[in-house]
């Protein structure tokens, strides 16, 4: 199984990390490309001052030929229909994570690069996890926890539950 990471980012260790985190959790090859998603603009929706999630996702589809599986990374604060954010979102063979709400400083707090590291991995494992057919669990220390606030994501590991582990298609 195949993992195709698109970086909107330029942040080698971020990359170097989630690619780590993937390959612990599923045992997968990674490959890492720069991308842009060209006519993001067109996802931002000016009241909200987000990306629809689903828009990014389909205008990075439509651009870009991927073998399996692929994530997206972005620093685009992201929502979908519904919800007031989302942290990452996965609808099909590609998944996109935003990096905006992982950072302290959103929050209005002090940098915490670990803590920043930590949280996209658990989010990169997460969306990938939805990818290869899993669903949210209902264990609070499953990486397939669904992540409501961020302190949620910080109290769930990033590895999926023996559970969740039996169900992946592959």
């Amino acid at each position: 199984m195949m993992v195709e990471i698109f970086s909107e980012v330029e942040d080698e260790e971020l990359i170097d990390t989630i690619s780590k985190g993937l390959v612990k959790a599923y045992n997968v090859k990674v490959i890492v490309s720069r991308h842009k998603i060209g006519n993001a603009e067109r996802a931002y929706n000016s009241r909200r001052k987000q990306y629809d999630a689903g828009i990014l996702v389909n205008l990075f589809l439509n651009s870009v030929k991927i073998s399996e599986l692929a994530l997206i990374i972005t620093d685009k604060d992201l929502y979908v229909d519904g919800l007031n954010f989302v942290f990452g979102y996965a609808p099909g063979r590609a998944g996109i994570i935003s990096l905006a709400r992982l950072d302290q400083r959103f929050y209005g707090l002090p940098p915490d690069r670990r803590l920043y590291l930590e949280r996209a991995v658990k989010e990169a494992v997460h969306e990938i996890g939805h990818l290869l057919g899993l669903h949210h669990c209902r264990d609070r220390g499953c990486v397939m926890f669904f992540s409501n606030t961020i302190e949620d994501t910080d109290r769930k590991g990033s590895v999926p539950c023996e559970a969740c582990m039996s169900r992946i298609r592959v």
